[in-house]
């Protein structure tokens, strides 16, 4: 093809002395294929951004739609607790079966009065952690004292569980009123 197109060149006369002439107009042709080339890549890359940054977008707000739901179950449990300071296994475990069947993530709720867990549900595979005192467990104890000290939610993880394999664990304090005073 290159030979074609320079016997044409130098049948219309043009010889050597338009070569250069012929040298610049295709270095302007590859520099605009170039230029060309590049400008649909940058545009293809654009593209791509912009679905990413969708998929993104679309995925932080299941992850948020998620985490609502769960919290506002595990805070209608804390607020359970708070509202039958003397609760008793068959207070706990209906309330917190009933609690467990709408969550799509949580897999156990327990109560741990004075840092010490009185009642897990579901017990079957859990019964390692009652009785579980958390002041004699350093790894869990730290985000049990800051969940108690800014009285807040935590999320803790993922860690080793009592029962066995890693896990989430959403810890929050539940505060009680007795005589006037508050108790934790």
């Amino acid at each position: 093809m290159l030979e074609a197109v320079l016997a044409a060149f130098f049948r219309a006369g043009m010889g050597f002395r338009n070569l250069g002439g012929l040298a610049g107009f295709g270095l302007f042709l590859a520099l605009a294929c170039f230029s060309f080339q590049k400008g649909e890549e940058d545009r293809r890359l654009e593209e791509l951004h912009h679905e990413v940054e969708h998929h993104l977008i679309s995925l932080r707000g299941n992850i948020e739609r998620i985490l609502n739901r769960e919290l506002m179950l595990f805070h209608g449990m804390r607020v359970f607790v708070q509202n039958n300071p003397s609760l008793s296994e068959e207070t706990f475990v209906p309330f917190a079966d009933g609690l467990l069947k709408e969550s799509e993530h949580l897999i156990n709720l327990a109560v741990a009065p004075d840092m010490v867990v009185r009642f897990v549900h579901p017990l079957e595979g859990n019964e390692k952690v009652i009785g579980l005192n958390y002041r004699k467990k350093p790894d869990q104890l730290i985000s049990v004292q800051l969940s108690r000290d800014l009285d807040r939610v935590i999320v803790s993880g993922p860690i080793s569980l009592v029962q066995g394999g890693k896990g989430l664990i959403l810890r929050a304090p539940v505060w009680l009123r007795e005589g006037g005073e508050r108790l934790y």
